[in-house]
């Protein structure tokens, strides 16, 4: 999408560059946004835990936890009925294996690499795209 009417190939390809990243940072605030009790979000609160949809949150938290959560995990990860107890126990489980802050790592990574592809191709700091970029992150406008 960023790369429609560039034809400088190496500029074309940076565009690419920023649009894979920008693709990252708005999948990986969505996980985030998932799991928020903050967002209006016009969900509720853990469906991809529900949906059993594993996401980069997920898989982080499974991958860094105890075994003795893991048995947890798996019985409730993909629960369409999970009751709100065991959903909260679920919710803990993310935050204390790091994965919260281990995906809120990976966003500021991201942004970062997107704004130092911006700079190098000499976008203003006014530019539309830093917008986009804030929107991303947020969720608001």
């Amino acid at each position: 999408m960023f790369q429609l009417g560039v034809e400088d190939g190496d500029i074309k390809s940076r565009w690419g560059d920023i649009g894979r990243e920008m693709g990252l940072i708005f999948q990986l605030t969505d996980d985030l946004l998932d799991i928020s009790k903050e967002k209006d979000k016009g969900r509720q609160i853990g469906d991809d835990i529900r949906s059993g949809i594993p996401t980069p949150l997920s898989l982080f938290a499974y991958n860094h936890i105890p075994e003795v959560d893991k048995k947890c995990f798996t019985e409730n990860f993909g629960d369409s009925d999970i009751s709100d107890s065991k959903l909260r126990l679920m919710l803990r489980i993310y935050q204390t294996s790091g994965a919260i802050e281990h995906i809120n790592k990976l966003i500021r990574q991201k942004v970062k690499i997107v704004e130092t592809i911006l700079e190098s191709l000499n976008i203003s700091s006014s530019h539309w795209m830093y917008d986009l970029i804030g929107y991303s992150v947020t969720r608001k406008t």
